[in-house]
Formats: C-alpha cells, sequence, structure tokens
C-alpha cells in the first residue's frame, strides 16, 4: 500500500524546543511574578479568631444525670461509727440484729416448751414445798403454782406473735446481708425496715418496754444511727446504678 506525504514549509513549521529549553520555561513558570509578589505583600492580613467549644466528659454528664432530690441528701453519714465503710456498716448491722432476732426466736420457742412441761412444774413446786414450814409472809405451794402458770401461760400467748417478728426480722436481715454485697433492691427493702424498727424503738419508749426512759432512749439512739447507715448506703448504691446507666445508654450508639 502506497502512503503519500506532503511537503511542509520549513518556515511555517513551528520549532520543537530542546530539553533544555523545557525546563527553563517550567522553572519561569514555577517562579512568581512580580504583580503577584506586589500583589501578596500590599493585602491586608485577616486574622480569624478561633473558639474552643467544650463538650462535656461523660463523667460531667453522668454527675449530671445522677442528681438527685434534695430530700436524699439529707441525713447521710460517710462512714459507720467503727470508721469502716457504708457496706461493711450495714453488714454487721444485719448480723447483730440477726442475732438478736435468732435470740427472740429461741426464747419464743423456749417459752412454747415450758408450757407443755407445766404440769411437771407445777409438781415440782408442789413437792419442793411440801416438807418445808410455811413462813409468815410467803406465798402457799397453790400460790406459787398459780403464779408461775400465769407467767407460763402469758408467755406462750406472745410466743407466736415473737415467733412471727422474729421470721420477718431474719427475712430483712438477709436483705441487710445482701445489701452490703450491692444488691440495690436489697438495700431498698433494708431501709424500709429500717424506718420502721426507729418507729418500734419510739413506740417502746412511750411504753416502757426497754426498762424505762434511759433504755428507750438509749434503744431509739441506737436505732436510729442504724437507719442513717443504712439509708446512707442505700443512697450510694443509687447514685452508682445511675451513674452506669447513663454510661451505658451514653455508650450506646444512635440510632
Amino acid at each position: 500500500m502506497s502512503q503519500i506525504y506532503a511537503k511542509l514549509d520549513p518556515e511555517e513549521t513551528p520549532a520543537i524546543p530542546s530539553l533544555d529549553e523545557l525546563a527553563a520555561r517550567q522553572t519561569s513558570a514555577r517562579a512568581p511574578t512580580k504583580a503577584a509578589a506586589s500583589f501578596s505583600s500590599s493585602a491586608p492580613v485577616v486574622v480569624v479568631a478561633s473558639y474552643a467549644v467544650h463538650s462535656p466528659s461523660n463523667a460531667e454528664e453522668q454527675q449530671q444525670q445522677v442528681e438527685l432530690p434534695a430530700s436524699y441528701g439529707r441525713y447521710l453519714v460517710d462512714s459507720c461509727c467503727c470508721g469502716c465503710s457504708l457496706a461493711t456498716g450495714t453488714y454487721w448491722i444485719a448480723w447483730l440484729e440477726m442475732a438478736s432476732w435468732l435470740m427472740s426466736l429461741t426464747a419464743a420457742l423456749f417459752g412454747l416448751y415450758v408450757k407443755s412441761q407445766e404440769k411437771k412444774i407445777d409438781k415440782a413446786i408442789e413437792s419442793a414445798q411440801s416438807g418445808e414450814m410455811e413462813m409468815d409472809g410467803e406465798m402457799s405451794p397453790e400460790e406459787q403454782v398459780r403464779e408461775t402458770n400465769f407467767l407460763i401461760d402469758t408467755y406462750a400467748a406472745a410466743a407466736p406473735f415473737l415467733i412471727a417478728a422474729a421470721l420477718i426480722g431474719l427475712y430483712f436481715c438477709n436483705k441487710g446481708l445482701k445489701a452490703s454485697r450491692g444488691c440495690l433492691a436489697s438495700a431498698a427493702s433494708y431501709y424500709f425496715w429500717k424506718r420502721y424498727t426507729v418507729i418500734f424503738a419510739v413506740v417502746s419508749l412511750l411504753l416502757g418496754l426497754n426498762g424505762g426512759p434511759v433504755g428507750g432512749l438509749l434503744g431509739l439512739a441506737v436505732s436510729t444511727y442504724y437507719a442513717l447507715v443504712v439509708r446512707s448506703h442505700y443512697i450510694c448504691l443509687l447514685k452508682q446504678s445511675m451513674a452506669a446507666a447513663a454510661q451505658k445508654q451514653a455508650s450506646e450508639p444512635e440510632v
């Protein structure tokens, strides 16, 4: 296949630059022109003020979200009377109260046992007094048996109530032990119970059931302080629970 070439005029054809000329052109293109340099030197400088925007941290957000009503901040203690933590104080309060209720339960059961042995006790009193001469002012065997039976019957009648109270008390003492291990629901239940023990201490003071005014006042003071310790531990657990819930909500991705 034959090819036809057209003849070009050398004067009309542009000259092809060499490598040195191309490098010189590239260097001159990078250098700023005089007009641009004068414009950059005479142009005014604009300063843009920047402001730092404070975004609250997770701890601050949690602190704002766990704020409780003002009534929750009253009547609180930082530690128990022995200097231990509120959790440890709640633990020992529950154990001491449990020991008290166990003693009450044992005494009530013993009263029922004595009631079942009432006839044997009567015979023992009569046989003990049969060989002795009755002195002036002393009760006769019949009177001693009557008085002893009255005491036995009174205590046996109160035994079911003591047993029921002891079982209820032991139930809430178990709640107190769980509260000392960080259970919020148990802490709320035990604080609810301790408020009623304060009311019972007030009634006992008014009726003189704790050995007179001194014993009543002492029992009321101890019950009130125990309630304050349990209340403080409950509110501390409540704040921790609300803070954990806020942190969990903040960590969840937004939909």
